[in-house]
């Protein structure tokens, strides 16, 4: 047998200059019936035994050795790729975009940035400001660079989501951790605060506290709470704040009950109205307000 290797993957095929001959008919007719064959066919068929079986041993060999060429392609090809997908990684453009433009990309990316129409009982159910899978979170644990621009930049801070219904099984701990950081992150910018309860209400959570401590930043203050919530607010000042929108949800209270939190808002110019009917007469004594829509 003569060897000659593959041009390509380097294989040594093997050629047998005579080739198996075909099984004759003989054979196939006895392959029909359980008889033995004539004495004079057995040498002849024990020859093409003997040349199958050198043949097959010689073929079995061939295929342990492709085998282990296919393995040691496959090796240096997961190699290759790797070495491929991490210097694509890092030549990749992200890596050397300036600050300004990496920042702004995360603005895009931040639902809500600078959208003070949105409204939070649609987007409320499926968004909190808490979440660590939220943004602006999600985006400070990528990478350090990514983290200094995210804490750096406090646009991305500044529109807070709180649906106080999710913090039933959270540490109370961890929830004024984070809103510490949210208000500390967010500088000396306007507050956009959209703020949940449910007829829990949130008197009891110390989170409360701190939006107490914050409502002269607030520009635009949407809200699901009981009235006797909004009553924490009384007294305090809210002199950005310049749209209002409640939801109105407490049918089973005083509908003449007045609601003073906000008579210090000396710019508030918009009140947004969010209930299935009753709402106007909880809040006949609000009529500072310019606009009602």
């Amino acid at each position: 047998m003569s060897q000659t290797a593959c041009p390509t993957c380097g294989i040594l095929s093997q050629h047998d200059p005579s080739p198996i001959v075909p099984l004759s008919s003989r054979v196939s007719e006895l392959l029909s019936v359980n008889t033995p064959p004539h004495d004079a066919e057995v040498d002849a068929m024990r020859q093409i035994a003997k040349e199958s079986s050198e043949l097959v041993d010689s073929l079995q060999e061939q295929v342990k050795k492709a085998q282990e060429r296919l393995s040691s392609l496959q090796d240096l090809h997961r190699t290759a790729l790797g070495t491929l997908t991490k210097v694509r990684i890092v030549l990749h453009p992200i890596r050397s975009l300036p600050r300004d433009i990496l920042s702004e990309i995360f603005l895009c990316c931040t639902p809500f940035v600078d959208e003070g129409d949105i409204d939070f009982f649609e987007y409320g159910p499926d968004f909190d400001t808490l979440c660590p899978k939220n943004h602006p979170w999600n985006l400070s644990h990528v990478c350090q660079r990514w983290r200094e621009i995210t804490i750096s930049t406090p646009r991305l801070w500044c529109t807070i989501y709180l649906d106080f219904q999710r913090y039933k099984d959270l540490s109370q701990k961890q929830c004024v951790f984070k809103g510490i950081l949210l208000f500390e992150r967010s500088g000396n910018l306007d507050l956009s605060m959209h703020v949940f309860s449910g007829m829990e209400g949130i008197s009891d959570h110390p989170l409360t506290s701190f939006l107490e401590t914050s409502t002269k930043r607030w520009s635009t203050l949407t809200c699901g709470l009981p009235t006797w919530s909004l009553q924490l607010f009384s007294g305090c000042s809210f002199p950005l704040l310049r749209e209002l929108g409640i939801r109105y949800q407490d049918t089973t209270e005083n509908t003449d009950a007045i609601v003073d939190s906000f008579n210090d808002a000396p710019c508030l110019k918009t009140l947004n109205f969010y209930s299935s009917g009753g709402a106007g007469e909880s809040y006949k004594c609000w009529n500072r307000f310019l606009a009602i829509s």
